[in-house]
């Protein structure tokens, strides 16, 4: 298995896997670019935020918006999509990371992919949303 190579996330980063997602981001879609830009700058601005690089091809972009409470968020290229185990241990290792870092006590998640990574990765159901809470 190749290393993983972590940055702070670019602007062009999230551009870039987020045009190979679009299909699942309907609403995204329709944004113009500078709107785009905007969503990207948010995701910086109110969190962490990182870009993940096997053998220096961009695989995904990865964060926790946090103001109050934080929000996790994720997204890949289809095509690390298709290795399910190496996605969900990246996941298992990056997302405790970061969350651990700013010390969250409550984690939300929504998905439009796959509920199941987020029940894996030890979320709970709720009426309308998956939430993560601190329990050590």
């Amino acid at each position: 298995m190749s290393d993983l190579d972590t940055r702070p996330m670019k602007i062009e980063d999230f551009l870039a896997v987020m045009s190979q997602n679009e299909k699942f981001y309907p609403e995204y879609a329709k944004l113009s670019l500078e709107d785009k830009i905007k969503v990207a700058q948010l995701n910086i601005d109110t969190g962490i935020a990182e870009s993940h690089y096997i053998d220096g091809k961009l695989i995904g972009v990865t964060g926790i918006r946090y103001r109050g409470i934080g929000e996790a968020w994720f997204i890949v290229t289809p095509e690390i999509r298709a290795n399910k185990f190496l996605l969900f241990k990246r996941t298992q290792k990056t997302l405790p990371r970061m969350r651990d870092a700013i010390g969250i006590w409550r984690l939300y998640a929504t998905s439009k992919i796959s509920e199941n990574f987020l029940k894996h990765l030890g979320y709970e159901p709720e009426p309308t949303m998956f939430c993560w809470t601190r329990t050590e």
